[in-house]
């Protein structure tokens, strides 16, 4: 193989790398919408009322589920979802959306929904495609929201006694000093307090449902089929080798600049040394050329000399 055709061997594996590279580089994510509202106080406390009427046991209870559902089109099942909401009077919490390849999409979808309008919820919303999985869990708040409530309850004394140690005149100033430090750490605890509260009434009062939307030809359509397991372990075997090309590319393309400096130094070198010997002759041929002349009139006098002795030699 000559050393141009390896050198575009070596390019077009360069180039292949960076082909390999370019595809690789995250792209599926269409959109993500986080829609976190604020709950409103005033529709959790109409939602714990209304819950407290159909459950005469006064248990707290923080109820959630996750549906994987297959639909025919993501937008439409979206707003299915929006119109499902607000007839119940909840809302959507969250939304992601993926696109996986041209026409194939798969998201979440996170509601939140009254307590006491779960089952219906639930019921409207398993109509809207396939149901592939479906979980549901209660959590019993019970006994945190009264230990809560009872924590609030001595908190709230110990303010009132400080602040009746406070009204006091006889009191020393150092007293008042530190009952007012006192009462500015209580104060930020009962916040803390009322906070963990506020939210475990949002937890008790609407219920959380996961909604995992997708589409046909999503990856997620793939798990309850039967031959899923052989096309994940398909799958993970060409990822291993795809991952394996690209590094042993990476070494290539890193290679090569080592490899073409390599492959054309000893003609380098052959050509430096060569004019670095035409340099260092140059002046030596330059010298030779100057002491030419002197040398033939020295020669010539010789001969000359030699002449005439030769003739006195013959005289005599």
């Amino acid at each position: 193989m000559g050393r141009f055709s390896m050198l575009r061997l070596l390019v077009l594996a360069g180039m292949l790398w960076l082909l390999l590279a370019c595809e690789a580089l995250p792209g599926g994510m269409d959109h993500a919408q986080p829609q976190a509202e604020p709950m409103d106080s005033q529709a959790v406390l109409g939602a714990l009322a209304e819950l407290n009427e159909q459950n005469p046991s006064g248990r707290y209870l923080a109820r959630r589920a996750e549906v994987d559902l297959k639909v025919a089109q993501f937008d439409e099942a979206k707003k299915s979802l929006d119109q499902l909401v607000a007839k119940v009077g909840g809302h959507v919490h969250h939304i992601t959306r993926e696109r996986e390849k041209a026409g194939v999409f798969r998201g979440t979808v996170v509601l939140r929904v009254p307590s006491t309008r779960f089952s219906e919820s639930m019921d409207e919303l398993l109509r809207l495609g396939e149901v592939f999985s479906q979980q549901e869990n209660t959590e019993d708040l019970t006994d945190q929201v009264e230990n809560l409530a009872l924590r609030l309850k001595n908190a709230r004394a110990l303010e009132e006694r400080i602040l009746h140690l406070l009204t006091q005149r006889e009191a020393r100033l150092s007293e008042l000093l530190e009952a007012e430090r006192e009462l500015a750490r209580l104060r930020e605890r009962i916040e803390q307090l009322e906070a963990r509260q506020e939210r475990l009434m949002q937890r008790t009062a609407f219920s959380t449902i996961t909604v995992n939307l997708f589409t046909q030809g999503s990856k997620a359509a793939l798990i309850n089929t039967w031959w899923a397991p052989l096309y994940y372990q398909a799958l993970r075997v060409g990822q291993t080798f795809a991952t394996s090309l690209g590094w042993l590319l990476a070494v290539v393309v890193f290679l090569i600049p080592w490899l073409l400096l390599l492959w054309f130094s000893p003609s380098f070198v052959r050509r430096l040394r060569r004019r670095w010997r035409d340099l260092r002759e140059e002046p030596a041929s330059s010298e030779a050329s100057a002491d030419a002349p002197k040398n033939t009139r020295r020669h010539g006098m010789e001969n000359a000399n030699d002449a005439s002795v030769s003739g006195n030699e013959e005289k005599d």
